[in-house]
């Protein structure tokens, strides 16, 4: 549990890895150009020439790293409806909030693996089929993504913070420019070239999908032990949640509310008595601001005045708030 990486961190991390890019690219530009200027003034230059880096471009390198890496990164910070909701009173997360592992996981691999390819770009058949599988497909998610949240790139145009929704095409051209770069490298692309590069993208989204995996399956655990489990049981799973939550908070409420949703919609539709201590555990999830809400929906749905009132006490008991503070935002 104590792998998983904050945000902070792992933005620490990729910046990091930018500027040693930037730094390594411009001391081999900077050396490139001096070996020229020495084959220009010099008449023997065939040692020379064998040493000369080949095609080195710039403005290029700049290109490639401001929205191959930074773009992506600013995207993820000021992303208001994609991952993170624009409202957390209201909802929870974003767009895709509930594929938010995924895709941070599978933006940092593809994020260090365009790194490692600006830096090396190795010669050797093999690795170049390697990276040409994880970038092209890289370059595909991009692709998608930015088609996906274009709608809302043209609206978020009126608010000046839609125009990091056109960095996906961009990104995505980096990746498939530099995916490409890889393929060339290839002599022949024979039956070993698309077993590689396949093996590239099962790497680059299998890691992100059994990331996902195993988070949604320890937070859903915990979830259940907290109103299930014995009192020693409930209080290490909500300290797991606190710790989940803490470190990846969009994730957790989303996949939290969801799975509490189902239990308490369950337990709503039982005619027998509520489970022991069942209010007493529902205090455990006030860092979740719509966990509850399945109370208050069933609330709002209710005719009958007495379990309308029912309803409203186990909400304040669990939350210390009015159930019509909450049914009213529904209601607007």
């Amino acid at each position: 549990m104590s792998n998983i990486m904050s945000m902070s961190d792992f933005i620490t991390i990729v910046i990091l890895i930018m500027v040693s890019i930037l730094v390594y690219k411009i001391v081999t530009f900077v050396k490139a150009w001096y070996v020229q200027s020495l084959k220009n003034i010099t008449r023997d230059t065939r040692d020379i020439n064998q040493n000369v880096t080949p095609d080195i471009n710039l403005n290029q390198i700049i290109f490639d790293v401001i929205f191959g890496i930074v773009a992506p990164i600013l995207c993820l910070i000021f992303d208001p409806i994609i991952f993170r909701s624009l409202s957390p009173v209201i909802a929870v997360g974003g767009m895709f909030a509930g594929l938010q592992i995924f895709f941070y996981v599978g933006i940092g691999i593809e994020i260090v693996m365009l790194s490692l390819w600006l830096i090396f770009k190795p010669r050797s058949q093999q690795i170049s089929s390697f990276f040409a599988g994880v970038l092209i497909s890289g370059s595909l998610v991009s692709l998608a993504i930015g088609i996906l949240i274009l709608p809302l790139t043209l609206f978020g145009l009126f608010l000046l913070i839609g125009i990091l929704g056109f960095a996906p095409f961009l990104t995505a051209m980096v990746f498939f420019r530099s995916g490409y770069q890889a393929m060339k490298q290839v002599r022949q692309l024979d039956v070993s070239f698309w077993v590689i590069s396949f093996g590239g993208v099962l790497f680059v989204l299998g890691i992100p999908i059994f990331t996902q995996w195993q988070i949604s399956n320890a937070i859903a655990s915990s979830v259940n032990q907290v109103i299930y489990g014995d009192d020693e049981v409930a209080m290490q799973s909500a300290q797991t949640l606190d710790y989940y939550h803490d470190k990846i908070p969009e994730f957790t409420e989303w996949h939290a509310s969801h799975i509490t949703s189902g239990i308490i919609e369950d337990i709503m539709q039982q005619k027998s008595s509520l489970p022991p201590l069942f209010v007493d555990r529902l205090k455990y999830f006030t860092w979740c601001s719509t966990c509850l809400d399945e109370i208050v929906w069933a609330y709002i749905d209710e005719k009958n005045f007495e379990k309308k009132d029912f309803l409203a006490k186990i909400y304040r008991d669990a939350t210390g708030e009015d159930i019509e503070n909450r049914a009213w935002i529904f209601n607007d």
